[in-house]
């Protein structure tokens, strides 16, 4: 990170490769803190443990925008924007430094084949709905990053700042739902993934369907907040499905799973909102097949009956990974 700026200044391209690689350091942590959470908070809080880390991430990611804005609006100078890149490597070193004093934090080396992933976490019967209903709906939500940009666009003479303060609506949409899912009984079930999807569904249908410009901020944030309780809920029940010897299997078949449908939703809904005659369109593609999800999802959590919970279920899990 703190060499990116000085690399990149004689030869821009090498821009590329940089976030390629860095991205590839994100698909090891994110499945990897996503899967010790249940190692670091007693059992029964797991839910409640992914719901304040997703808020705090999105708070945290706000402050540090704002930071960056602040200071680029002080320093007007391009070449001074390399200390950013000193600051946030810092931030990793911190983070770093953090996960090395968690003597809790793991607990050796175990030898096993890296093929074969996605196999043994479809092995875990209680996953296979999540794992589905996450890559679909990986695939559709995305669908609205092309149709946000257009849509700031079609509803108002500053297409650049109304889409600013659609992305503000958003984050403070997922940080009020994040903070309404860790509220919750039962985070991790089938209803409660529903329950976010209908929500973000609805509302994006809502959007569809109007050009007013305080109609969609609303709307937004409405189905944003269904965002945060849809994905803490389906990492809650994966975690919680897995014994501790795949959990991180488990979270990075997710992960990849919902990489690869973010990249096809992406490039589908550019395509709907490019030749639609309006983005609406897009949203009203992705609202109706996030309600059609949604409501697979309610009824499936209808007739499932869900893993154990507490120490009942690490008992479980203990004699699971045993054998």
């Amino acid at each position: 990170m703190i060499a990116t700026p000085f690399v990149i200044d004689p030869t821009w391209y090498l821009i590329i490769p940089i976030l390629f690689f860095v991205s590839c350091i994100n698909g090891i942590v994110q499945p990897a803190k996503q899967a010790s959470i249940p190692s670091l908070v007693p059992p029964g809080q797991v839910g409640k443990a992914n719901a304040i880390v997703s808020a705090t991430t999105m708070l945290a990611g706000a402050v540090g925008f704002g930071l960056a804005a602040a200071y680029f609006s002080r320093f007007q100078n391009p070449m001074d924007g390399k200390w950013l890149f000193v600051g946030d490597a810092i931030t990793f070193l911190l983070a770093a430094g953090i996960i090395l004093g968690i003597p809790s934090l793991g607990g050796g080396s175990i030898s096993t084949k890296i093929a074969g992933a996605m196999r043994r976490s479809w092995g875990f019967v209680e996953a296979r709905p999540y794992l589905v209903i996450s890559t679909l709906a990986a695939f559709l939500i995305p669908m609205s990053l092309p149709a946000l940009l257009a849509l700031a666009y079609r509803v108002s003479t500053d297409g650049s700042q109304a889409y600013s303060t659609l992305e503000l609506v958003s984050s403070l949409g997922i940080f009020i739902g994040a903070l309404i899912v860790g509220r919750l009984a039962a985070i991790g079930s089938l209803r409660t993934v529903g329950a976010g999807l209908l929500l973000t569904g609805v509302f994006s249908i809502a959007m569809a369907m109007t050009q007013e410009y305080w109609l969609v901020m609303i709307a937004l944030l409405i189905a944003s907040i269904g965002n945060p309780v849809y994905s803490v809920a389906t990492q809650t029940a994966l975690v919680e499905a897995a014994d501790t010897s795949s959990r991180g299997s488990v979270m990075a078949t997710r992960f990849g799973l919902a990489q690869t449908a973010g990249v096809v939703g992406i490039a589908i809904g550019g395509l709907i909102t490019k030749y639609a005659t309006a983005p609406g369109v897009t949203y009203g593609v992705l609202g109706v097949g996030l309600v059609i999800l949604a409501l697979y999802a309610i009824a499936a959590g209808r007739s499932t009956t869900n893993p154990l919970h507490g120490a009942a279920y690490e008992e479980a899990s203990l004699q699971r990974a045993k054998t």
